[in-house]
């Protein structure tokens, strides 16, 4: 630094001790004069001279170097900006934000009362100076507006806090009703009655029951509507009158219905008109029909009933009973109602992965007059008197991948039912209810196909002790006796890779169809024969294993029937007619080809009429040891073509017999007038 500079800056030091008002010499860097903000120049409020230039966000001002600004907000300490300097203010204009200004004590950090903002602003209760902003104008809070109602976004004239009510809608400012679907209203807390909330989501919407409410509700409209039970335990719906559902669907909207429990009315739920209907996590019990689907006759595809997660019981008429209307139900346990599921007249109707179990008083399931039927990974156990699964006048049906045990009378049945699949399904257990003693208290789920793996609903426990059901009305004499599948009337059934076993009657019993094919599966250890067939034709039996049933493994009676490469061994001693036999047939044609007979207990075939023809080629028979025990008659019946061994020594061709017939065929199923 020249020594002409050190000597400028010695002065204006020297001054600026002395006198501050003074001017300050006017020179710098050999002579220059300093600058305020510069590295080597004047700091923030040292004395400047009029004129001195400034950087670095410093100028010179009324005779000190000052923060530059340009405008309120770039000052502090309740300084204001004037001419392009923050200095003590002089003017309301100078001060940030809207407070004002006190000459000698400067801008307002906050303010007591309005007299402490500038005009217009008013001081709020957190003593923050703002403009309060008009009704349907953008807001945060509150305390932003005139009438310090903040509401969806906006300033309004009232509090607007109802679930379905909005202050942005056609009339800024002004509260009205919300025309969004994603409103929500609370039963009781905004509404006190779901009629009240239904009203008030009529545009569309959510409500959310809280807790337990006696309404008989109605929803209606043409918006989408969602009607869910929040909180635990699970809130009850119940009709005001016992004669009501308690609730009624009857709206052209599509409807949603999650977790809530129906219970001790008409019916829990009931669907009136043909819309989209989801009701999931629903429990619905103690009514005379815990779910009710009914279009009317009318068939509208796109307006499918939806049954999700649901536990259906104790409904003193039908579980679930849905008349002209798509369906599907998932994942749902439907138990001991007097009928757990009826369905008529539907064109598309799907179970799967759910337990229908102790029925009492009907059928499991009874499904009539409906197509394009699907039955898939489900459980049907213990229903009483009549049955699992009847499917009667019914076409285009497919049941897979389910189990049916110990149902009364019959495991499935398929009456009058055309173009039916049933593939990987086991029917066990099945019984006589006219001689049985039966009795339940709760149902295993678990069974040897594995886990249906149901959800858990938090609801209140079943009614405590066993469902007694000896005391129910005697079944006619005339119905299905314990056998594992019935085929009356049927045509063009396929029975696929299934196990028919332990049935009080026979495994699978087939009469008055056409075009039955059993193959891939499974028919044993049945009391009485592991298949009949009777008075039906185009019989094909393939593939077949019917070995240790207590009396015949095939029993045809006048009708056609193919036996091919199966194997009817090992059948047992009955107790009452001592039969054992392989293939008991009576009338019509039939070929039986590359099959086994071993070790039955009477004879391997046995013919008891001359009206028979037997075409044997390729068969097994092997140590039958009762096979001779009766005269030889009518040899012709059988043609005995290449490839038959018989190792049997007591075996011969003319050991099968024409006889009288010490074996009468079980009686044909006859349909209860009252399904």
């Amino acid at each position: 630094m020249s020594d002409a500079r050190r000597s400028c800056r010695l002065a204006v030091g020297v001054v600026s001790m002395l006198v501050v008002a003074v001017v300050a010499p006017s020179c710098g860097g050999d002579g220059a004069t300093p600058q305020c903000g510069a590295a080597d120049g004047l700091a923030l409020g040292t004395p400047c001279a009029a004129g001195t230039a400034g950087t670095a966000g410093l100028v010179c001002a009324e005779g000190a170097c000052r923060l530059a600004c340009a405008g309120p907000e770039d000052c502090g300490d309740s300084l204001g900006c004037r001419g392009g300097a923050c200095l003590p203010c002089q003017d309301h204009g100078e001060c940030p934000g809207q407070y004002a200004c006190r000459v000698g004590a400067g801008c307002l950090p906050l303010c007591h009362d309005d007299a402490d903002c500038k005009a217009g602003a008013t001081c709020t209760a957190a003593g923050e100076c703002k403009v309060l902003a008009a009704d349907g104008a953008a807001c945060g809070q509150g305390d932003d507006c005139v009438s310090g109602f903040c509401a969806t976004g906006v300033c309004c004239a009232t509090a607007c806090t109802g679930g379905c009510e909005t202050c942005a809608g056609t009339t800024p400012g002004v509260c009205e009703a919300d025309p969004r679907a994603e409103c929500t209203v609370k039963v009781p807390e905004q509404a006190a009655t779901l009629a009240a909330a239904l009203a008030a989501v009529a545009g569309g919407g959510t409500i959310e029951l809280t807790g337990d409410l006696t309404e008989s509700v109605v929803v209606g409209g043409d918006k989408s509507v969602r009607i869910r039970g929040v909180g635990d335990p699970v809130p009850t719906l119940q009709a005001t009158s016992p004669t009501e559902a308690a609730l009624t669907i009857q709206g052209t909207g599509a409807v949603e219905v999650e977790r809530l429990q129906l219970a001790s009315s008409a019916a829990g739920l009931r669907v009136l008109t043909p819309v989209p209907v989801v009701a999931r996590q629903i429990v619905a019990h103690h009514n005379h029909v815990g779910i009710a689907v009914d279009h009317g006759g009318t068939w509208t595809p796109g307006a499918v009933f939806r049954l999700e997660e649901s536990d259906v019981w104790l409904n003193t008429g039908n579980g679930l009973d849905v008349r002209s209307a798509p369906a599907e139900i998932s994942r749902a346990r439907l138990s001991a109602n007097l009928r757990n599921v009826r369905v008529e007249g539907v064109h598309s109707f799907r179970l799967a992965n759910s337990v229908v179990a102790q029925a009492n008083g009907r059928q499991g399931a009874f499904i009539v007059g409906s197509d394009n039927v699907v039955i898939e990974g489900s459980l049907f156990a213990e229903n009483y008197p009549l049955g699992g699964l009847w499917l009667v006048d019914t076409s285009s049906a497919q049941v897979r991948d389910s189990i049916f045990q110990a149902n009364a009378s019959v495991g499935l049945a398929l009456a009058r039912a055309t173009e039916v699949q049933v593939s990987h399904v086991a029917v066990s257990r099945g019984f006589d209810p006219r001689t049985a003693k039966f009795s339940w208290t709760n149902l295993e789920t678990t069974v040897e196909k594995g886990s249906l793996d149901l959800p858990a609903i938090d609801v209140s426990p079943r009614p405590a002790g066993a469902l007694q059901i000896e005391a129910l009305t005697p079944i006619p004499s005339d119905a299905w006796l314990g056998n594992g599948i019935e085929i009356n009337g049927g045509h063009y059934v396929e029975i696929d890779a299934t196990d028919a076993w332990l049935n009080e009657g026979s495994g699978i019993f087939v009469w008055d169809s056409s075009h039955t094919d059993i193959v891939w599966s499974d028919v044993y250890l049945n009391l009485r024969n592991g298949i009949s067939v009777s008075a039906s034709t185009g019989t094909w039996i393939y593939r077949v294993d019917a070995q240790f049933n207590q009396r015949i493994a095939v029993q045809v009676w006048d009708g056609d029937a193919s036996l091919q490469n199966s194997d009817l061994s090992y059948n047992l001693q009955h107790p009452v007619d001592f039969q054992g036999t392989g293939f008991f047939v009576k009338g019509g044609n039939h070929h039986v080809t590359d099959c086994i007979f071993a070790e039955e207990y009477f004879a391997g075939m046995m013919v008891v009429s001359a009206d028979t023809t037997v075409h044997a080629a390729g068969n097994t028979f092997s140590e039958s040891p009762v096979a001779c025990g009766y005269p030889t008659a009518h040899p012709e019946a059988i043609t005995w073509d290449p490839g038959n061994s018989i190792s049997c020594t007591t075996f011969a061709p003319e050991c099968v017999h024409e006889i009288d017939g010490p074996v009468e065929p079980a009686p044909p199923p006859v349909l209860p007038s009252d399904l």
